[in-house]
């Protein structure tokens, strides 16, 4: 959780440094520059509220994230915005461009990250829903100001077409609500997803749904996963070799089930990982069925 919680107060101190500079660039458009300066003072604000919650880590880290940040992920976001600022200082980037930009990465996982770890160090419960809040909240506000510009329909296009999904369909079983946005998030590109916070849930939908990958937080070593596992399987027998699970262990295929029937990925997973190990079961079974 400490590197998570290092990442995001890297990119909310680049956001906001992007942001600052695009308002004194575009000096001359008050909407535009007032715009820019509002969401410097939030990414600053975000920046202090990650520091303070992580300040909790001090001296211990006994919390195991959900995923890891890799470097395919930092260069589309802290990276994307650190090259856009480089090229807006050198008078080389027309606001468009910049709003396309921004569009990227405040519309990645980068928020639903941010919403994960202050639910998870500062506590869930109130907590989780006023980060969850505010998240949403920035996104309407990034909405509506695009919304709002002559030439906002193309904006608008743009997010409504984020992200490009292929026709997989993906079940997340997770009990944590911030955890799974942002498991959601992560995989959103491979596919529609849909999530669950219990078993019975979880078993309902594979019941009543036809599933290409379904991602679980159960532990298959565990009576509770690999039960999950098993009466998935007897509801729908195409389930077998579509399960991915997120595990403490690190042996590549679980060892309660039968190998090479289910993934397991060690938490925290990394993005790139994760997202691979994914579409690499949809895949799997595409060519096998």
């Amino acid at each position: 959780m400490k590197n998570i919680v290092a990442w995001l107060e890297e990119v909310e101190e680049e956001a906001a440094a992007l942001y600052t500079l695009a308002a004194e660039v575009f000096a001359g458009e008050a909407r535009v520059a007032a715009f820019f300066t509002g969401l410097a003072e939030e990414d600053s604000w975000h920046r202090q509220l990650v520091r303070t919650a992580g300040a909790a880590l001090e001296g211990r880290d006994t919390e195991t994230a959900i995923v890891a940040i890799d470097e395919p992920t930092r260069d589309s976001v802290d990276g994307q915005m650190r090259r856009a600022k480089g090229r807006l200082a050198e008078g080389k980037m027309p606001l468009e461009e910049l709003l396309q930009i921004m569009i990227a990465v405040e519309f990645s996982e980068w928020n639903e990250i941010f919403l994960y770890a202050m639910s998870t160090l500062r506590g869930r419960g109130g907590h989780l829903l006023a980060a969850a809040t505010e998240i949403d909240r920035h996104k309407e506000q990034i909405s509506a100001f695009l919304a709002s510009l002559p030439e906002g329909g193309r904006f608008m296009d743009t997010i409504a077409r984020m992200p490009q999904v292929s026709g997989t369909r993906i079940l997340i079983v997770e009990r944590d609500p911030a955890a799974a946005r942002v498991l959601q998030a992560v995989l959103a590109t491979l596919g529609e997803t849909e999530i669950v916070e219990s078993i019975p849930e979880g078993l309902e939908r594979v019941g009543l749904e036809r599933y290409d990958v379904v991602l679980s937080d159960l532990d298959p070593d565990q009576s509770e996963g690999l039960e999950f596992y098993q009466q998935a399987v007897g509801i729908d027998p195409n389930l077998k070799y579509r399960f991915v699970f997120l595990t403490a262990q690190s042996q590549q295929d679980p060892p309660a089930i039968e190998e090479g029937a289910a993934s397991g990925l060690r938490k925290p997973a990394v993005v790139s990982a994760l997202r691979g190990a994914v579409a690499g079961v949809a895949q799997r079974r595409r060519i096998l069925h």
